[in-house]
């Protein structure tokens, strides 16, 4: 997409026309390693944040528990994640399995590929964007 797009007067359709060209920007660099953003993202986090509840890891990303059980299912099909007990029957705790841990270690260098050609797209701007975005969440769920 090209800077002639029209200005879109909804923040959320805005939001989320660039979301799409993200997603495939990112898609693009990861598709050697197999992972889709959306499941690395959550291996990442899973990573560091070992024993989590799939209600935490929800909440944690923002990701509705249909779309974040459809990556799950995925993840440990493919061997990335595993599900253990937790205190009670309820409860299932998500940890990534060695070979989860591969699988993030072989994507780092294709992610940061991607964040340092998206860097060099947005120039200057790119820490303040990422920025407002990081603290975006805290402010629109109070």
């Amino acid at each position: 997409m090209s800077d002639d797009c029209p200005e879109l007067p909804c923040f959320c359709a805005a939001f989320r026309r660039v979301e799409r060209i993200l997603t495939r920007h990112y898609d693009s660099y990861l598709r050697e390693c197999g992972l889709h953003p959306s499941q690395l993202w959550i291996l990442f986090f899973v990573h560091g944040n070992d024993l989590l509840t799939q209600q935490e890891l929800a909440r944690q990303l923002s990701m509705d528990k249909a779309t974040l059980s459809r990556n799950l299912k995925l993840l440990i099909r493919d061997g990335y994640l595993e599900t253990n007990p937790g205190e009670d029957r309820r409860t299932r705790l998500i940890t990534l399995t060695a070979a989860g841990k591969k699988k993030v270690k072989q994507a780092i260098p294709l992610w940061e590929q991607a964040q340092k050609a998206l860097e060099e797209k947005l120039g200057k701007d790119f820490e303040g964007i990422l920025s407002q975005l990081n603290r975006l969440p805290g402010r629109l769920n109070q």
